[in-house]
């Protein structure tokens, strides 16, 4: 008897052992398919359009300065802490004394600009 119980043991951590790697391998095939089925994430800034204040300026069909002057205020207006809404100023990053606009960005703050004038 005690020799059947050996044996039952036996197979049923066999049984068990044999179930454990059939589910790992059904979980982690399943896994597989849902990260190629995930959508994949937005562009990352290095992918995206990047502008110098010239291609900003074509893009916008306004002057240089014109574009400067708004950023100036924009700056004044942040120096000032007086600042409720960032979303209303010019989205920039300056590098090496460049100032750098990402076009997703500058269309973010086009839209904010014309939904906060009515336009």
């Amino acid at each position: 008897m005690a020799k059947n119980h050996s044996l039952f043991i036996a197979a049923s951590i066999l049984l068990l052992a044999v179930s454990i790697i059939a589910s790992a391998i059904i979980l982690s095939k399943a896994g597989m398919d849902q990260t190629s089925s995930v959508e994949k994430p937005a562009a990352s800034p290095s992918s995206e359009a990047i502008m110098t204040l010239n291609e900003l300026a074509d893009y916008l069909s306004v002057s240089e300065e014109t574009i400067e002057g708004i950023m100036e205020e924009d700056l004044a207006e942040r120096a000032s802490g007086e600042v409720h809404d960032i979303e209303k100023h010019i989205p920039f990053v300056e590098l090496k004394n460049k100032r750098i606009f990402v076009k997703s960005e500058i269309d973010e703050w086009l839209k904010y600009k014309s939904s906060f004038y009515g336009n």
